[in-house]
């Protein structure tokens, strides 16, 4: 006889547990863990939906390729922008120095004019100068002749003291009637 049998005939052992082999109860947890998948069956799944997915590499490819070349654009339009920027700003350097040099082209030009017109008038001055200067230089000249003249005549001593000669004539004198 099985130690089971001999413990008491109403199916009862002393303990109070039945004598009978009963399934235990699972608890909650072990309801849960019997619901999820094992590692091995989640570990098969995983590689067989890896295979029956199509990967395709040249798709990853041409997506980088258009990454690298979306980028290199917008680089070129960034450069492009500040080269237009760059540009914008040496155009308009360049207009406020064009204006200050045409400014001050004005000015020398008139200051040009105004010293053209001191010349002239500086010009002339040095003719009537030059003109008075020759005519001293003329009248200088009347003077030594003049005095040259005055030492060669001779010299008279007085206005009444010698009479003056009458020029000759070239006709006979008259006789004089007395």
């Amino acid at each position: 006889m099985s130690t089971e049998e001999k413990h008491g005939s109403n199916g009862h052992n002393g303990n109070g547990h039945s004598t009978t082999a009963r399934p235990r109860r699972r608890s909650s947890l072990m309801q849960a863990a019997v619901a999820l998948p094992t590692v091995e069956s989640s570990l098969e799944d995983f590689i067989a939906r890896a295979n029956a997915t199509l990967v395709d590499v040249d798709a990853w490819e041409s997506e980088a390729r258009a990454e690298k070349e979306r980028q290199a654009r917008e680089s070129a339009d960034a450069e492009q922008a500040k080269l237009r920027e760059v540009e914008t700003s040496l155009r308009a350097d360049a207009a406020r120095e064009r204006g200050l040099l045409e400014r001050r082209i004005e000015t020398l030009q008139q200051e040009l004019a105004e010293a053209q017109a001191r010349r002239a008038e500086l010009e002339a001055r040095v003719a009537v100068l030059g003109s008075q200067q020759a005519l001293s230089a003329t009248v200088d000249e009347l003077e030594a002749k003049l005095a040259a003249a005055e030492n060669r005549a001779p010299r008279r001593r007085g206005r009444g003291s010698r009479p003056r000669r009458r020029p000759r004539s070239r006709w006979p004198r008259r006789a004089s009637r007395s």
